[in-house]
């Protein structure tokens, strides 16, 4: 139950969590190659998210410190 609760967190859709709910869960992960597989493929997927995640918010730190604006200004006339 919170592996799912884990998944849901993550935004994952029923129809992804139910590919995890085939597989037996009283059994050692590692026991279950093809569930091993899964996590680290998902597991995988949310490094990737986090990393995208930093790369946004060092960019927003970076605009904030240097109190840039957001978007460029094409015509010179907005601010």
């Amino acid at each position: 139950m919170e592996l799912i609760q884990c998944l849901k967190q993550t935004n994952m859709s029923l129809e992804e969590m139910k590919v995890y709910l085939t597989f037996p869960f009283r059994e050692a992960i590692k026991s279950v190659p093809e569930l091993n597989a899964k996590l680290q493929e998902y597991r995988k997927k949310i490094t990737d998210q986090i990393a995208d995640l930093e790369r946004i918010l060092k960019f927003i730190d970076h605009k904030v410190v240097h109190n840039q604006s957001l978007l460029r200004d094409k015509s010179g006339d907005e601010a």
